[in-house]
């Protein structure tokens, strides 16, 4: 019973950073994913 109590508590306590810098680095990264890498896609 202590253990449904004591994990989530000590979970928020440990996450420091805010829903705002997780959700900003996925918009980064599919971002990066959606472009093509140099010397990929069509030829100039």
């Amino acid at each position: 019973m202590l253990t449904l109590l004591v994990i989530p508590v000590v979970y928020d306590l440990l996450d420091r950073r805010a829903d705002d810098y997780y959700l900003e680095r996925g918009r980064r990264a599919r971002k990066a994913a959606a472009m093509p890498a140099e010397g990929e896609g069509e030829p100039a």
